[in-house]
């Protein structure tokens, strides 16, 4: 079996991403930084997989954690999806928005995608319910 080529690449990095790179190597035991990132890569392939999959009418959990304000309009360009929505403000002037989301799967997967893409979001999370 010939073994698989393994391609260089260079990436710029923060120093806050590279400390966190080396913080989740100590927590899973892992020393190199390109593993972790191999790791990484495969987890959310696998998520992309897994949420192509769906079809139709769901039910979501959407998760944000932004800076105060800053998802103001997109939040408000969702309500006809929204079947709850809790808002709480956190202490490093941050904002937690949880969103129960109902409708089209599509709808739902492009609405998370355009949070992913936000710089000014920090985290976006969306769970199939």
């Amino acid at each position: 079996m010939e073994k698989e080529k393994s391609e260089i690449i260079s990436m710029s990095v923060k120093q806050e991403t590279l400390d966190k790179l080396d913080i989740i190597g100590k927590e899973l035991g892992i020393d190199s930084r390109s593993e972790i990132i191999r790791s990484a890569v495969n987890l959310l392939d696998l998520e992309i997989k897994n949420q192509s999959q769906i079809k139709g009418k769901i039910s979501a959990l959407l998760i944000l954690i932004h800076e105060h304000a800053n998802t103001t309009n997109k939040i408000h360009s969702i309500q006809n999806l929204v079947k709850t929505h809790l808002h709480n403000h956190l202490e490093n002037e941050s904002c937690l928005d949880v969103f129960v989301l109902e409708g089209n799967s599509n709808e739902i997967k492009s609405l998370s995608q355009q949070f992913q893409k936000d710089k000014k979001i920090k985290i976006v999370r969306l769970i199939i319910l």
